[in-house]
């Protein structure tokens, strides 16, 4: 065990080692600095509850209690690969390629304004289509997250994208009764939903973009973080009285916690190891070729593959589970190509990083609000079966809206 350990132990000294570099080459601000970051801190907190006995696996009907220290092993390393092929890319970058400019208020605040509009617009078609087919609110749970197949239910993130936008308005530019009411509105769609990862998201939003511009200092950011920790489980307990599969149990702080962060991901990302290890076959990029399919619609393709996400198929080979279990993008990676997978889903992650990055706002404070939407929505813990889909609700909300907001303005400048 003390080996354990001690691998730990220069995983964690040689990840704030990177995150420090990182830091130092492209700022606080950067998309390369959030994702691994946020990546790096929640991976290596979660394994430090598991291996330490503070917390153990679950769903335990799923993962059981106990992850095999063959496991831990191939799990940390496979993390540090992924980390030193992620931070040896980064050094790659010229650190002068990108020149911020200054934020134009009026200009700036409306090209998230048509986002903001056309967000909420789709946010009523989307929940009041689940109310219809649900039959009533308080099925609405029940019905997008157990009951059936939702064909409209590619659009359950465009709640959380609005709602993070909005958040990203307010720490920029402030609040004003406008956006209280939209904020209002949107956070009754996610709760009658049972999607509470954009309101949390949201808040993270705020906190982080207000710190990086200078408008929050550390010891509100220290207050304020808390918060979101509160908020997370509180609305993980809301949803689970709708859901049939609930645990009644006590549970410690650090399960609370990791429930209402998901970062059981990490759970099923060393359970994944232990059964491909026991005769698991790898699925040699069948999960990452669905996540392409999932972008063409039904009405297109007569015969189209059932679009299953990694963490739903994998929940339901080994249990009755009628939710997925999410096993993160480095477990989806391991799981398709064993230790190759961390190579190269560290390299596409940062590519796709680079690709986002070319395409935001040169202003600091937008980029710095984009970069971190995109990191949380989109990539997460790297590049996954879900991240084509993603990104595309991305492009419709933000890209298309700002690039087509920039286009009109300028026309109108030539008039």
């Amino acid at each position: 065990m003390l080996s354990i350990y001690v691998l730990f132990t220069i995983v964690v000294i040689s990840s704030l080692f990177f995150l420090y570099l990182i830091y130092k080459k492209n700022g606080f601000h950067s998309i390369y600095f959030f994702y691994y970051s946020l990546f790096s801190a929640f991976f290596l907190l979660r394994s430090f509850a598991l291996f330490s006995g503070l917390d153990t696996p679950f769903p335990e009907d799923l993962l059981g209690k106990v992850v095999p220290e063959e496991s831990f092993f191939i799990g940390l390393i496979g993390y540090y690969i992924w980390s030193i092929s992620f931070f040896l890319f980064t050094l790659s970058l010229n650190s002068k390629a990108t020149t911020y400019g200054c934020c134009n208020q009026v200009r700036d605040e409306r090209l998230l304004d048509f986002s903001i509009f056309l967000g909420v617009l789709l946010s009523i078609v989307y929940i009041l289509s689940a109310i219809l087919n649900a039959g009533s609110v308080a099925k609405v749970i029940y019905y997008l997250r157990i009951d059936s197949e939702f064909k409209f239910g590619f659009m359950s993130s465009i709640p959380a994208i609005t709602l993070m936008l909005i958040a990203a308005q307010c720490s920029i530019w402030g609040v004003n009764a406008k956006k209280i009411l939209l904020i209002t509105f949107l956070i009754i769609i996610q709760v009658v939903a049972g999607d509470r990862s954009g309101i949390i998201f949201s808040l993270v939003v705020f906190i982080v973009v207000k710190f990086s511009l200078g408008g929050m200092s550390k010891l509100k950011v220290a207050l304020m973080l808390p918060l979101v920790f509160v908020l997370a489980s509180a609305l993980k307990y809301y949803r689970s009285m709708y859901q049939l599969n609930i645990e009644q149990e006590s549970i410690t702080m650090i399960r609370s916690i990791s429930s209402s962060l998901n970062l059981n991901i990490y759970d099923a990302y060393y359970s994944v190891i232990g059964f491909v290890n026991h005769g698991l076959e790898f699925r040699y990029g069948y999960d990452f070729y669905l996540g392409v399919v999932g972008l063409i619609p039904r009405f297109l393709w007569e015969g189209k593959p059932e679009v299953v996400n990694t963490g739903v198929w994998f929940a339901q080979l080994f249990s009755e589970r009628k939710m997925g279990t999410p096993i993160s993008s480095i477990g989806e990676w391991y799981l398709n190509f064993g230790f190759f997978g961390f190579l190269l889903g560290a390299i596409i992650t940062f590519f796709y990083l680079k690709i986002a990055e070319s395409i935001m706002p040169k202003s600091k404070e937008l980029r710095a609000a984009l970069s971190l939407i995109f990191v949380l929505q989109v990539v997460q813990s790297g590049f996954s079966n879900t991240s084509l889909r993603e990104t595309l609700l991305f492009i419709i909300l933000v890209v298309l809206p700002v690039f087509m907001y920039k286009k009109l303005t300028h026309i109108r400048g030539l008039n």
